[in-house]
């Protein structure tokens, strides 16, 4: 069994749990530790205490350190994505090469309720609240979680009984992250408010829905098979009958849409609400259009009966200007991005010098909007900034090349502008006219952050 340790309170004490119960478990437990280099010294010193605990047990030791602010820039995705990422690699590399049968993560209740609420806010489906499973597989990774029934508190309750140490990572209180604005701000409220157990409360329902999903998509399976027909030349899997799959309810039609698409390679992140609805508008009788142009340069065409789809050569995504409003919230379907502005005494400085890395956060003034409109675009030949605390402008393109951003994720990276110049380029810094004047009304805050 191969415990992935990041040496915080939850892998500690799944650690000292399974490493308790291996013999009634008949089980060699191993321990991974990917350092993500993110917190300079501290990532250091996390590596060290995962070390040294298993040093004192006398377990194996993995260690692996991957730049993942490097990997999140040259892929053009957030950070937490990025992370996830290489923390899956790694662990299933070693399990491969070790011969680990599967990978213990310390994922709670309180970690379910968290990922179910943020979910819910997304308008995801059964499929997204299911959240957080007791055992999964993503390829040859095989992933389980032995606490996931537990809560926060109930392991500090036993870490200390058993004198356990833990670190503590510092990222974990900062609100640019999403999931700590739940975890801080969202669910206290709901624990006060309507139910001190709903961590216990959010285990069990996803439990249920995660069972009528698996449910629905055995019976959405057999659906497809009816339905689908020979597959035409240059597509990427066979038809669809439009005929056939119009007798089935919509939520069958989008269940099986959705494994459709799937199937034929389409990312996981493109199969959101927008992407199934735009495929259902060509299966209604008096459809709006026989083409429908999807996320990741996929297209679905309306031929006679048949629904096919078919993949194009890659190319950069559409332009976009879109309003944002102030205060309030936008989400550009296109970029897989939401923008949250709210005001607030804070001041939050943008200096990562890694232009597009998201969820992002920054603080600017607010006198300089006056009546005129903050916009969310994408980057023009010629666009320049003035970067605060550098002097002087400066070409986005120069800054891009000197931060090695690919030229592919360019394109890909959403600008706060107004009036004709860039106000913000996220991860990386605001313009200079834009700080925060000491003494001044509460700071204009903006977040950027995924949604796929």
């Amino acid at each position: 069994m191969l415990v992935a340790a990041s040496g915080g309170l939850d892998s500690v004490c799944l650690l000292h749990l399974l490493h308790g119960m291996r013999r009634l478990l008949k089980v060699e437990v191993g321990v991974a530790h990917l350092n993500h280099r993110l917190r300079g010294e501290a990532s250091d010193e996390d590596e060290r205490f995962v070390e040294a605990l298993c040093r004192g047990l006398k377990v194996p030791f993995h260690s692996r350190r991957s730049d993942v602010m490097k990997l999140a820039r040259r892929r053009g995705i957030s950070l937490e994505m990025a992370a996830r990422d290489a923390r899956r690699r790694f662990y299933g590399d070693t399990m491969h090469r070790e011969g680990y049968a599967a990978t213990a993560t310390g994922h709670t209740a309180d970690d379910q309720a968290e990922t179910i609420i943020m979910r819910l806010a997304r308008g995801t489906g059964t499929r997204g609240l299911g959240a957080i499973r007791h055992v999964s597989r993503q390829g040859r990774l095989r992933l389980i979680r032995p606490l996931r029934d537990v809560s926060r508190d109930a392991l500090v309750q036993y870490a200390l009984k058993e004198g356990l140490a833990w670190r503590e990572d510092s990222s974990n209180s900062n609100r640019a992250f999403s999931r700590n604005r739940v975890r801080h701000d969202v669910l206290p409220v709901i624990r006060a408010s309507l139910n001190p157990r709903f961590a216990e409360a959010a285990c069990r329902a996803g439990d249920i829905l995660a069972a009528d999903e698996a449910w629905l998509e055995a019976l959405s399976a057999q659906i497809i098979k009816q339905v689908q027909r020979a597959r035409p030349q240059d597509a990427a899997v066979p038809a669809l009958s439009v005929t056939a799959l119009r007798e089935h309810p919509v939520a069958a039609q989008r269940r099986v849409l959705r494994i459709w698409l799937s199937d034929a390679g389409v990312g996981a992140q493109h199969l959101n609400w927008d992407q199934v609805e735009r495929m259902l508008d060509l299966l209604a009788p008096r459809r709006r259009s026989r083409r429908a142009s999807l996320a990741g340069d996929w297209t679905a065409a309306r031929e006679g009966d048949l629904l096919v789809l078919r993949r194009s050569e890659p190319t950069d995504p559409p332009a976009y200007r879109v309003p944002v409003p102030v205060p309030g919230e936008c989400r550009v379907e296109a970029a897989g991005i939401r923008v949250v502005t709210w005001f607030a005494p804070t001041v939050v400085r943008d200096r990562t010098r890694q232009p597009g890395l998201l969820p992002a956060r920054a603080s600017v003034n607010p006198a300089m909007l006056g009546r005129r409109k903050l916009f969310v675009r994408t980057w023009r030949a010629g666009d320049r900034l003035r970067p605060l605390g550098i002097g002087g402008t400066r070409k986005l393109q120069d800054i891009f090349v000197d931060a090695k951003v690919d030229r592919s994720a360019r394109a890909r990276i959403p600008l706060l502008a107004c009036g004709g110049c860039i106000v913000w380029v996220p991860g990386y810094r605001i313009a200079e006219e834009w700080a925060v004047a000491p003494g001044g009304p509460h700071a204009l805050q903006i977040l950027i952050e995924p949604i796929s």
